[in-house]
């Protein structure tokens, strides 16, 4: 698919800003484990120091902003990188399968882009878009994987099911 078909996803550009992981946390805010999340930034960022620090992740959660979130999460050193590493994509598809499986107007928008290729600009070297290298837009990947589970009826509870087993441990150290 080109990309002049494709849907830009940016934090900025209308209407498909809806679907960037820094939107509008008190528009699309979910619930899991019993706590709301203002974003799925917030909810893969916690995650990221979940297994380490508990409260550290429970801050993370309870940030105003997904850009304040962030910033926490990457300002304290991970003692165990390389496991991070093996699961940040995992955690990922969680928080934003979880984004869209508890709002039907977000659901409403992904399903609308159809087939055409999503593609994240974000800035970020390896979750957005960067024309000439086919490895990335890993979060365009996980948009469109998350969509044609959506199309599906009953497979995006499925999936969600796994990863939630995935990480049962770590939301559980999340106070």
């Amino acid at each position: 698919m080109s990309e002049q078909q494709a849907v830009n996803i940016t934090k900025y550009q209308e209407p498909y800003n809806a679907l960037h992981n820094f939107a509008d946390g008190r528009r699309y805010a979910f619930m899991l484990h019993g706590h709301e999340w203002r974003s799925a930034s917030h909810l893969y960022h916690a995650l990221m120091h979940a297994a380490e620090d508990g409260a550290l992740a429970a801050q993370i959660r309870d940030c105003e902003y997904p850009e304040i979130a962030r910033a926490k999460a990457l300002s304290v050193h991970l003692r165990n990188p390389k496991y991070w590493q093996e699961r940040k994509e995992d955690a990922m598809r969680l928080a934003v399968l979880c984004k869209f499986i508890d709002n039907d107007d977000l659901q409403a928008l992904l399903l609308s882009t159809g087939e055409r290729l999503l593609l994240y600009l974000h800035g970020d070297g390896y979750w957005s878009h960067i024309k000439g290298f086919p490895d990335s837009n890993v979060m365009g990947r996980i948009l469109m994987e998350v969509r044609a589970l959506l199309q599906q009826p009953g497979q995006a509870e499925a999936r969600l099911m796994i990863l939630l087993g995935q990480f049962r441990e770590q939301l559980h150290q999340i106070r």
